[in-house]
């Protein structure tokens, strides 16, 4: 059920048409008689309808932050809700609800990995998801509109109801992948930290990383968005192979590394 599809638009409107492609997706698992998509679609629908009212601190904090990606937010509500309409599902998606989806993200029971091989005609990165495999992921070629005629171009894999790039992606200047690496000595300091709106969850600064065009500027995005979750990133691009190593929310702990010349 993974899929390609492709995009172009300001950020709402690729926001919109990424909510349409979940919204068909959530119609079909509706419909499935394969084993565990009937459960899976109990959990999204319970997910989704729930408004929940703990994550609006954080969420004055993104739209407050990163305007442009609130309007990804607000359009992929629009989409998967024009959808369900259309479909008769019989319920709407609340914001509260799509917004958990965005961040489930914690790794604190799971983790995965990325290994990157060398190969005469370039390198191959793979990676070991701890996602189901009923649960699918969506590439999504995408062309947005910044303003003043420029645009941004970028090829996304995420997770369903999530932010481009919460996978892994890739533009112009590098491909990358990310991995939490989560640290149980100090959950309980970024969880508090996380629900006073004082940290940045890893899926929105993979989101930033998509309009980055080098290692070192997205680096320096964690320089200065403290994130919620330490987490790792590895870039391939004409510059070499690169190691980004986020530890903590605090600068001095990330470390960007060469580790393979071109």
């Amino acid at each position: 059920m993974s899929g390609i599809i492709t995009i172009s638009g300001n950020y709402e409107e690729i926001g919109r048409e990424l909510g349409r492609y979940w919204g068909g997706y959530f119609s079909l698992l509706r419909k499935s008689r394969k084993r565990g998509h009937g459960e899976l679609f109990s959990k999204y629908q319970s997910w989704l309808m729930k408004d929940r009212k703990d994550t609006q601190v954080l969420q004055k904090k993104i739209q407050k932050t990163f305007p442009e990606i609130w309007k990804e937010i607000t359009g992929m509500l629009k989409g998967i809700n024009e959808y369900q309409d259309k479909d008769r599902l019989g319920f709407a998606t609340a914001l509260g609800g799509l917004f958990s989806c965005i961040l489930a993200e914690t790794d604190e029971s799971f983790g995965c990995s990325t290994a990157v091989l060398r190969h005469k005609s370039g390198s191959y990165m793979i990676h070991s998801d701890e996602y189901d495999e009923i649960c699918p992921i969506v590439i999504a070629n995408v062309e947005v509109e910044l303003g003043n005629r420029k645009k941004s171009y970028f090829t996304s894999i995420s997770h369903p109801f999530q932010l481009f790039g919460s996978a892994a992606g890739l533009n112009e200047s590098f491909a990358f992948q990310g991995n939490s690496i989560f640290f149980s000595d100090e959950k309980e300091e970024l969880k508090e930290l996380y629900q006073d709106g004082k940290l940045i969850p890893k899926t929105f600064l993979s989101r930033k990383i998509l309009e980055s065009k080098s290692p070192e500027k997205a680096a320096k995005l964690y320089q200065k968005y403290p994130c919620s979750l330490p987490n790792h990133h590895i870039f391939i691009s004409r510059a070499g192979i690169h190691s980004l190593e986020i530890r903590s929310n605090k600068p001095a702990n990330i470390s960007l590394k060469k580790i393979l010349n071109p």
